[in-house]
């Protein structure tokens, strides 16, 4: 078991918030706003409400990769409600790089938007427009969701 944490300062609210839910409490004065949901439609409705009553969508941090919590189900039950349709990327959708392509610039990790899809896929990724080919998506996982793991050293904002 972890017992020293060297990532975060001290004084760190969101140190204090994991402490509290490692120990099975219900965080309180963290200084970070926390709210519990049960399952992916709890976390729909709660991103919809934050988004409405914020104007951003929030970011959506979980645990692991599987599960009705985790980030594949996440990511469905998220974008089936903020961005439906049949296919499964879309315009406009937040997505990730899974892979490194140093001939590009695009590394594992970083996280952008479609701006267009049709005989090639464009997509902003920090300000920068890239033309992809249709297969590129293939480095792509969806990014309504990620892990905490995945999201350590991310300056992502709001999307």
């Amino acid at each position: 078991m972890v017992t020293k944490t060297h990532r975060q300062a001290e004084g760190s609210p969101i140190l204090k918030l994991a402490h509290m839910l490692i120990g099975g409490e219900v965080p309180a004065h963290t200084g970070v706003p926390f709210e519990s949901a049960e399952n992916a439609t709890g976390i729909v409705q709660l991103v919809q409400r934050v988004g409405h009553d914020t104007g951003q969508r929030p970011m959506v941090l979980t645990a692991g990769r599987t599960g009705s919590l985790g980030v594949g189900s996440l990511n469905k039950a998220l974008q089936e409600a903020l961005n439906p349709g049949d296919t499964k990327f879309r315009l406009g959708d937040p997505v990730m790089m899974t892979r490194n392509d140093h001939d590009r610039g695009l590394m594992n990790g970083m996280t952008g938007r479609i701006v267009s899809l049709g005989k090639k896929v464009v997509c902003d990724f920090e300000g920068k427009l890239y033309e992809l080919p249709p297969g590129y998506v293939n480095f792509f996982d969806l990014a309504y969701a990620m892990t905490i793991h995945r999201s350590q050293g991310s300056d992502r904002d709001a999307q």
